[in-house]
């Protein structure tokens, strides 16, 4: 294929570590924690501001991605 070219950019991500790693031509210039929605279970970055706490408002029980909210 005449033109075809590579991103520079490439995210890769591990279920068993739940971390994801944004590459640039081969070099990590981002690592972040994924977790997967409550709702809708697809992996997304982290935010803390999804949990939902228990009925003792300490314990995180269930976590909604910023889609789901």
């Amino acid at each position: 294929m005449v033109g075809a070219t590579m991103s520079d950019y490439i995210e890769i991500v591990s279920r068993r570590t739940m971390t994801a790693r944004v590459l640039k031509n081969m070099e990590v210039v981002e690592e972040y924690k994924l977790e997967q929605c409550d709702k809708c279970s697809q992996l997304k970055r982290l935010d803390p501001f999804g949990y939902q706490k228990g009925y003792d408002n300490l314990e995180n029980v269930i976590w909604f991605c910023v889609d789901c909210r």
